[in-house]
């Protein structure tokens, strides 16, 4: 045997050596991707809410939208169930505050074991209450 044919088969080992650690590696990887199919998050990590705006202020008639946001977003959404504090002065439904009577109230959405308030005040016309400053949110109006 030649040593150019020494050389050749001894890095042939060397080779084949090499491609099959490749080789193991690369199913390893993959059989744990289809063994855990969706990512899971670290234990430790848990999913919490808040509302779009901690304060709003409404005139009497108005409505506004709170929505809740979800940290970290990727884990999905929840059902939400609204609550006010005082149903004389606003009511929520599905997230829209409307405006009753002047006074204030809190707004709280409950999702699973988390919640998150938004402080209302409602004005009545003689307050001059303009509703929330302008806040995208608002659907209605005086």
């Amino acid at each position: 045997m030649t040593g150019s044919e020494k050389r050749r088969k001894r890095n042939g080992r060397k080779n084949r050596g090499v491609c099959a650690g490749l080789l193991a590696a690369f199913f390893a990887v993959a059989a744990l991707g289809v063994s855990c199919g969706k990512a899971d998050p670290p234990a430790e990590e848990t999913t919490t809410i808040r509302l779009s705006e901690t304060e709003i202020e409404l005139g009497v008639g108005e409505s506004f939208r709170l929505t809740v946001v979800y940290e970290p977003a990727w884990k999905g959404e929840f059902p939400v169930e609204w609550r006010v504090s005082d149903p004389s002065v606003a009511a929520v439904e599905g997230g829209v505050v409307t405006g009753f009577h002047a006074g204030e109230t809190v707004v709280t959405a409950h999702t699973n074991e988390n919640t998150a308030s938004c402080k209302v005040t409602v004005r009545d016309g003689a307050d001059g209450g303009e509703g929330s400053s302008g806040k995208d949110g608002r659907t209605g109006s005086k």
